[in-house]
């Protein structure tokens, strides 16, 4: 029998609660204060990245999503993003700069932990604007002082759900259809080595893999 679990006083089963994929995301959409109107820069589509999409998406925002998988780029496309871009084939310069018209974007989120990626997040965000690093690595970056003086940027570190869980539950009791795409496979907790190989061998093929206790995979 699947077990059920109380959240915020709602019950929810295993099902409904693995469609929340990264929980967490909204605190890279939310702590930059990215509303209607914004132009928000995701860099990596990879379950994290597209997380973000949808919550940057949910609450107005025009996203654009940076990613060499085209599979990705197509989830992302379902998932709010307005405009993708295929590293392997343009420049994310380039494309940035059509995008805003030469302003850069409000925000951009780094959902890599590539070194390189955060330097170009802070290249090209707008003046003013806000870099959030969700991204994990244990890598150091270089960034120019004087971007942090002649840009006046905002960079901010996004780890845990910074008090946003609860938009995090009503993003996903909203919009469940979509949140659930995230998920593109389940395995029961006695294939577990399986859904670790598939991830790591075969990341043009898998989002967000579960493993599961007591239920049954629903996808391979």
């Amino acid at each position: 029998m699947a077990r059920r679990t109380e959240v915020m006083g709602r019950s929810w089963s295993p099902s409904s609660v693995d469609a929340e994929g990264d929980a967490g995301a909204p605190a890279g959409a939310g702590e930059t204060g990215a509303a209607a109107g914004d132009q928000v820069l995701v860099l990596g589509a990879g379950p994290i990245g597209q997380a973000v999409t949808i919550c940057a998406a949910a609450r107005g925002a025009e996203v654009m999503v940076v990613d060499k998988l085209a599979n990705r780029l197509e989830l992302a496309s379902h998932l709010g993003a307005s405009r993708v871009v295929d590293v392997s084939h343009e420049s994310v310069e380039g494309a940035v700069k059509s995008w805003t018209s030469g302003d850069g974007p409000a925000v951009v989120v780094e959902a890599t932990g590539v070194p390189a990626l955060i330097r170009q997040a802070a290249d090209v965000v707008a003046p003013s604007g806000t870099v959030v690093v969700v991204g994990i690595s244990m890598e150091d970056v270089a960034l120019s002082v004087l971007d942090f003086t002649r840009k006046e940027l905002n960079i901010l570190g996004s780890r845990n759900n910074a008090g946003l869980f609860a938009e995090a539950v009503e993003t996903v009791r909203r919009s469940p259809k979509r949140v659930a795409q995230l998920i593109t496979h389940r395995f029961p907790f006695e294939e577990a080595p399986r859904a670790m190989e598939l991830l790591r061998d075969h990341p043009e093929k898998a989002e967000k893999v579960l493993v599961t206790l007591g239920e049954r995979a629903e996808a391979h």
